[in-house]
């Protein structure tokens, strides 16, 4: 971490790809049902040093997610495949015109996470990504199960969306 703090304090560059929940798609796949939950990097502190936090959640968008491909039966001894809405598969949206990402698409994100920004005097945090309005945290440790994929336009009992949680930012 010291090592990290003196090159970005001496005008080093990084890009950090955090992957702050362990979600396994091919344990989805084989098991229909999977246990997220969080992975401690042990970084908390020098992230918040520089005025963000990752929440070890999942990012689950019912409005504006890509489709998962799923095998649905057998013809004549071919996979039949159908193309489902998956919330925890939600697209990054570009709303504020970063140079970063101007004129790019919005980006798929697989379990994302998402990121606070916290207002630390002196650093200027701009959004890259975020998700859509119609977004909330699932808490892990937790269960996803391809079952949700049926109730994607539909929140349960206990669930309420929120603002929209951003994805991704540059300092």
């Amino acid at each position: 971490k010291l090592i990290l703090d003196q090159y970005i304090m001496n005008g080093g560059k990084t890009l950090w790809m955090i992957d702050a929940v362990n979600a396994e798609m091919d344990t989805l796949m084989r098991s229909k049902k999977i246990m997220a939950y969080p992975t401690d990097m042990n970084m908390n502190d020098f992230f918040f040093n520089y005025g963000i936090r990752i929440n070890p959640a999942l990012v689950k968008d019912v409005k504006k997610f890509a489709l998962l491909r799923l095998v649905t039966g057998e013809v004549s001894g071919n996979a039949q495949y159908m193309s489902l809405p998956w919330p925890y598969f939600p697209l990054g949206i570009n709303e504020n015109g970063n140079p970063l990402t101007k004129n790019i698409n919005p980006v798929k994100f697989q379990f994302p996470t998402s990121i606070d920004t916290l207002g630390r005097p002196g650093i200027k945090t701009n959004v890259l990504y975020e998700s859509s309005e119609k977004t909330l945290l699932k808490q892990v440790p937790n269960y996803v199960d391809l079952k949700e994929i049926s109730a994607v336009d539909s929140l349960g009992q206990n669930e309420k969306p929120s603002t929209p949680k951003i994805f991704a930012v540059s300092l």
